[in-house]
């Protein structure tokens, strides 16, 4: 063996005629690889500013006077470059990137950066001057020191932009953030396809638009054909006697006892009748909402026939109200004509002629209801 078996170092033979020139190769050599210190790693051509002992590592095929010399460490030394072939174990300060990098099984890994101040900084992966902080990782946890823990993404002016983007493949298809603006946006895409704001908050008045970009409510839906909102709850049991589901509509009142708890004051309910298509029907509750607990009570519902229920339950026509009707008056001045309100139409009318009375249009005219008398 003519070498040392991981530096490749040349022994000195028995015997050897000027053995002070294979000693000095030898401190050249461990010079250029003990704690060593490299100028770049990105470089791929021989630069012209070199100075004694300075060295480059060579990761992208070279040029020039390095061409045929990948992968290897490339040291200036004795005014020629020598070439050192890297091995397992061997480390090297990046002095352009701030990291000390090490070779294992062929590759490059990062071991270590300068403790602070460094211009980039890359864990299991390599940062660059856009991507200044790189993390390749399952999870990054940023936990507190004792109390609160908060990010912040701060930019530098209005028309900037501070956002979180989310990617696959490197490609964006959500972000959430102050895109622009004053406002705080979240937007999706389909790969490949254009970018759809779906929340916008003013600033402002803390409003909240579903695309829309300027709610004008606390929250603002707004959207093209199609469904607007639609609530739908878990799969209801089929086996159920009465089902439903629905919203419920809270208050509270100023002065009132126990104000600050919000009651329960109406509720809008969408149920089904022995869970079976065609029973459905939707009901709207109100009232009954006070510090004993009682439960709003429904005042009106539509079934699946489409017939309407005021104070019943079961409508047995298209209209069936379960209590009084109370039709507008007008006087005769003030009658429209019975074409223009269609046939059906009932009015009461003060000023009628030898009485006031319920008048019906039949579509061309006003029709007197007559009465027999005065109910006893």
């Amino acid at each position: 063996m003519t070498q040392t078996p991981r530096l490749s170092i040349d022994y000195m033979a028995a015997g050897q005629a000027q053995k002070h020139v294979t000693y000095n190769e030898a401190l050249g050599r461990l010079d250029g690889i003990v704690s060593a210190r490299i100028r770049s790693r990105g470089v791929v051509s021989p630069p012209v500013d070199m100075e004694e002992g300075e060295a480059w590592l060579l990761t992208a095929p070279g040029e020039e006077g390095w061409v045929g010399h990948d992968d290897t460490l490339l040291q200036w030394r004795d005014s020629a470059w020598q070439v050192i072939a890297p091995f397992d174990g061997l480390r090297l300060w990046v002095a352009d990137e701030g990291v000390l990098i090490a070779r294992e099984s062929g590759d490059w890994t990062v071991i270590g950066a300068e403790p602070s101040g460094a211009d980039t900084w890359g864990v299991n992966t390599v940062a660059d001057t856009t991507n200044r902080l790189a993390v390749s990782s399952e999870a990054v946890l940023f936990t507190h020191a004792g109390n609160d823990q908060r990010l912040t993404l701060n930019k530098a002016d209005e028309a900037d932009t501070a956002s979180l983007v989310f990617q696959s493949d490197f490609e964006g298809l959500a972000e959430m953030g102050l895109t622009g603006d004053q406002l705080f946006r979240v937007k999706v895409r389909p790969s490949g396809g254009d970018w759809s704001e779906a929340i916008t908050v003013d600033a402002d008045a803390g409003r909240v638009g579903i695309f829309s970009a300027t709610p004008k409510t606390p929250l603002h839906v707004q959207a093209g054909e199609g469904d607007v909102l639609r609530l739908e709850p878990a799969r209801l049991n089929g086996s159920a006697t009465t089902q439903r589901s629905g919203v419920d509509f809270f208050a509270s009142f100023d002065g009132y006892p126990n104000d600050q708890k919000p009651r329960r004051a109406a509720f809008m309910t969408v149920g089904f009748n022995s869970g079976v298509w065609g029973k459905e029907y939707m009901a709207f509750c109100v009232g009954g909402s006070n510090d004993s607990g009682v439960e709003p009570t429904e005042r009106m519902r539509i079934n699946g026939a489409g017939r309407v229920g005021i104070g019943t339950q079961a409508p047995s026509t298209q209209l069936h109200v379960d209590g009084g009707v109370r039709v507008g008056q007008r006087q005769m001045a003030d009658l429209s004509s019975a074409a223009s309100v269609g046939a059906g139409t009932l009015i009461y009318v003060t000023d009628a002629t030898g009485s006031p009375c319920l008048v019906i249009s039949n579509g061309t005219d006003w029709l007197r209801l007559e009465t027999s008398g005065v109910v006893q």
